[in-house]
Order: C-alpha cells, then sequence, then structure tokens
C-alpha cells in the first residue's frame, strides 16, 4: 500500500507563490534596466549614484574643472583614461627602433594611406599600424585585395585596447541635488555624453 506518510510535505502556497514571483523579478530586472538604458539616451537623470562623463581632450580640463569647482562637485570627480576599442589591425614590424618606423609612416602616407600610424610604445613596438578593422576576416581581406603596401612582412593582428588621448570623469556616491547639478553642466559641454556606470564600458 502506497504510504503517502513517508513523502515530503509540499507547501502549495509558497510553490505557486515562488512560480509567480521568479517571472515577475525576472520582468521587473528588465524594465529596470530599459528605464536605465532609456535615462541614458535621453539624458534624464536616473536612480543611481554613480556616472562617467566624457570625453575630453586634455586642453578643456581646465575649464571643465573651473565649472565642477562652481558647483561643488570638483572633489567628487575622478579622471579616468578612455581607452580604445580592441581592433585588428595589418601591421609591419617589429622593428629595433623608431628610425625604420618613422620612414615607413612617411612613406605610406605620401603613397596615400591616411591612417596608418606609428606604434613607439607596448607590446607591438617598434611598428606601424598602417589599417585597422573590427575582425580579422576584414583585415585579411584588405591585404588579399591588394589594398595594402606591396610590402613584404604585412600581418593581420589583434591591438588591445589602449589608453587615447581623451578622459573620462567619473562620479560616484552622488546625492539627488549633486547628480542634478551634473546633468545641468553635461548639458552645456557638446560632444559628451553622461553614462550611468554599470553602462560604461573602458
Amino acid at each position: 500500500m502506497y504510504d503517502q506518510s513517508r513523502q515530503p510535505t509540499v507547501d502549495l502556497v509558497a510553490e505557486t507563490k515562488l512560480k509567480v514571483d521568479v517571472p515577475e523579478l525576472v520582468l521587473a530586472t528588465i524594465e529596470a534596466r530599459k528605464s536605465d538604458e532609456n535615462a541614458r539616451i535621453s539624458g534624464t537623470p536616473i536612480d543611481a549614484d554613480c556616472f562617467v562623463w566624457g570625453p575630453f581632450e586634455g586642453r578643456q580640463m581646465i575649464a571643465v574643472r573651473s565649472t565642477l569647482k562652481q558647483r561643488g562637485l570638483l572633489q567628487k570627480a575622478e579622471i579616468s583614461d578612455r581607452f580604445l576599442p580592441d581592433r585588428w589591425i595589418v601591421y609591419l614590424g617589429p622593428y629595433s627602433n623608431d628610425i625604420a618606423v618613422r620612414a615607413f609612416v612617411k612613406q605610406f602616407r605620401q603613397q596615400g594611406y591616411k591612417n596608418v600610424r606609428p606604434i613607439l610604445s607596448g607590446a607591438l613596438s617598434y611598428g606601424v599600424e598602417i589599417e585597422t578593422f573590427e575582425s580579422k576576416e576584414q583585415a585579411q581581406a584588405w591585404i588579399n585585395d591588394k589594398k595594402a603596401p606591396d610590402v613584404k612582412g604585412l600581418r593581420v593582428t589583434n591591438r588591445l585596447g589602449e589608453p587615447s588621448d581623451k578622459v573620462d570623469l567619473v562620479f560616484r556616491n552622488l546625492t539627488e541635488d549633486q547628480r542634478q547639478a551634473l546633468f545641468a553642466i553635461w548639458k552645456r559641454w557638446q560632444g559628451t555624453e553622461i553614462q550611468n556606470c554599470s553602462f560604461y564600458q573602458k
């Protein structure tokens, strides 16, 4: 005979509530992220206390610091290097010094390669970045189509994100008044954007 007393007790109310709460929790999370994303796009202050504002060039920082000081936000600002995205490049090198690198850069620019630039530091120094692409396949196709300079030793390599010549300002633990002040300042600086820290990727 089947003995029900040996079976575990099931709280049907709790089980039903769990089935309801989990989807609602997921939906609530999705809606919250949508709200944050919409606010980031529209520039409306959102319910968060950490923001990233930029990019700024070095020559702009004196004016920016002055404005932040006037609004009581200077002590909250942290300067952070803005990194270039990872990318695939058509690369020539490496060489033992920068002399050959600079000579090739000059030669390639005279041939019409406007994006060529020297690599004088990091793992790929001393080398020449001739062109940059979003994928390895695009870079290799560019070489195969004979669009690259007619020199031996060209190869495709991944160049990891590196500091650019621009910076961002990071603001943490802002009060509501400080958030409003930051967004008011931002609107006066064309070419910059404010992002919630959770969306920011350097």
